[in-house]
């Protein structure tokens, strides 16, 4: 459905899973939460990563579901959330995170440099407009 476009009984199905077993299963989360903006975005995924959370343990898998899972949380305070108050504590803590939940995963690095990046250009947007 997804893949195919239907948004919205995509919206429809993955919420339904979420009401049936709201405390199992993260990938639901996830999916669901690309398919919103903003908080409600950030809620699915922090309710994803609550999920794997509990469950990660040594699972080579899981880990790289939840590095991956900061770094989407990341984005979303770079982006959709980046005029929050907190938008910059945010972001940093969620790539730290990532990097701590799978140090080996490489978007969890591109999402630093990412952030590093915008950092930069802002400041020297800064330094121009102080001229």
């Amino acid at each position: 459905m997804f893949q195919a476009g239907d948004v919205e009984n995509a919206k429809h199905c993955l919420g339904r899973a979420v009401t049936v077993q709201p405390d199992d299963g993260h990938s639901k989360f996830m999916s669901l939460a690309q398919l919103f903006e903003g908080q409600q975005s950030l809620q699915l995924y922090q309710q994803g990563i609550g999920i794997l959370t509990k469950k990660v343990s040594d699972n080579v898998e899981l880990k790289h579901d939840l590095s991956t899972a900061y770094c989407a949380v990341a984005d979303l305070y770079m982006t959709d959330l980046c005029d929050e108050a907190e938008a910059e504590v945010e972001v940093t803590k969620a790539i730290e995170s990532a990097i701590q939940a799978e140090e080996t995963n490489p978007e969890a690095w591109q999402t630093k440099a990412r952030l590093e990046l915008i950092k930069n250009q802002f400041e020297v947007k800064k330094k121009k407009v102080n001229c």
